[in-house]
């Protein structure tokens, strides 16, 4: 099975063989928690999405490749647009982009396709493949760009646009009369857009405006006519309120980082020691003469040098997160909240449907 790991990922793509037949359980929780918790090191800022929220987008996701594998594209787009939505992903994006362009919903696919450009503008592979679809789709399409003072939400159609609410949006319409409309919370705008193959326009949207008036104050007299306000009881006979609960994570967190960290160095030692001894130096110049870099036992001593380093890389990057969590994240002072102690580490795995291939993930969660 060939896997393929998505760049600059906000929920990273773990390579890995059917059913983890071939991985070490200790090494996959290891990478797993760290590249979960440096998240928000992504191109957009992270929303933070809670436990239950990564639950449902895994769950939406396997969904969505079900969807797929059946040849219903129509619904696996919908299942992956859901997973983006409770906890985005560039993974989650392309997987939609990709169902809704196999499901012949050109203007869809190109609105996702530049959606996704805007929120993850460094992830290479995603954009080469997004530009690729709005190459693909756009010029049969109307462009609409959208501005909205605050952000908004956008529906269009009846149909809402995926993603959190933003202030600027570009839209693809098929040709012909269609309604877009912005909305804030309980209020709404709506324009009227007539679409025509190759067309550009630009909309702006701004909450309409409260007819209400505010009320005029009391008059002295009224004011002076109105019951003195009862005083409030004294401090005496009352209970006192309790403070409220620290808030923060369980110190448990950070000791199984810490678990974690020792666990991946003594994992990369022993991948360091191996790629000196198999097949080693001499072996390689003793059996690779004249045949340059096709030979076997070059190879084998490549992939384990590559091995060490990616142990390395995420025994420095699960320290350094273990330390942020312990630094700034963790109540050591008190007892944590009931919510905060169910809160247990735990893998949600998740297969990505890709032509070519599929990508099983493995996602961390707390």
């Amino acid at each position: 099975m060939t896997l393929k790991p998505e760049k600059g990922s906000v929920v990273p793509t773990v390579a890995l063989g059917p059913f983890f037949s071939r991985r070490s359980p200790v090494l996959l929780a290891a990478l797993t928690t760290g590249a979960l918790l440096l998240a928000s090191s992504g191109d957009v800022a992270a929303k933070n999405p809670t436990p239950q929220q990564i639950k449902a987008a895994a769950e939406e996701f396997d969904r969505g490749v079900k969807a797929a594998q059946a040849s219903n594209f129509d619904e696996a787009a919908s299942r992956f647009e859901a997973a983006d939505r409770e906890a985005p992903s560039p993974e989650a994006l392309r997987a939609a982009i990709r169902a809704r362009r196999d499901a012949k919903q050109g203007a869809r696919a190109a609105t996702l396709a530049s959606s996704a450009l805007l929120r993850y503008p460094s992830n290479n592979d995603l954009a080469s493949f997004a530009r690729g679809v709005l190459d693909q789709f756009s010029p049969g399409l109307h462009r609409v760009n959208i501005t909205c003072k605050p952000e908004c939400l956008l529906v269009v159609d009846n149909k809402l646009i995926p993603g959190d609410a933003a202030s600027e949006t570009a839209l693809f319409l098929e040709p012909g009369k269609h309604t877009v409309s912005a909305g804030w919370d309980d209020k709404n705008q709506s324009r009227e857009v007539t679409a025509t193959a190759g067309g550009n326009s630009a909309l702006a949207f701004a909450p309409p405006k409260d007819d209400k008036k505010t009320p005029p104050p009391p008059s002295a007299s009224a004011a002076s006519s109105a019951p003195a306000p009862e005083p409030a009881d004294s401090a005496e006979g009352t209970e006192a309120i309790p403070p409220a609960p620290k808030k923060g994570l369980s110190p448990a967190f950070t000791y199984i980082g810490i678990g974690l960290t020792v666990a991946l160095g003594g994992a990369s030692i022993w991948s360091g020691l191996d790629a000196q001894s198999n097949p080693g130096p001499d072996r390689v110049k003793e059996r690779c003469v004249g045949l340059g870099e096709s030979c076997p036992e070059y190879k084998d001593g490549l992939a384990r040098q590559q091995r060490t380093n990616i142990l390395l890389a995420a025994t420095g990057g699960t320290a350094v997160v273990t330390g942020l969590v312990a630094a700034l994240l963790t109540n050591w002072g008190g007892s944590p909240s009931s919510s905060t102690a169910q809160r247990a580490p735990r893998l949600l795995p998740g297969l990505s449907f890709e032509q070519g291939g599929a990508t099983l993930q493995a996602t961390g969660r707390f």
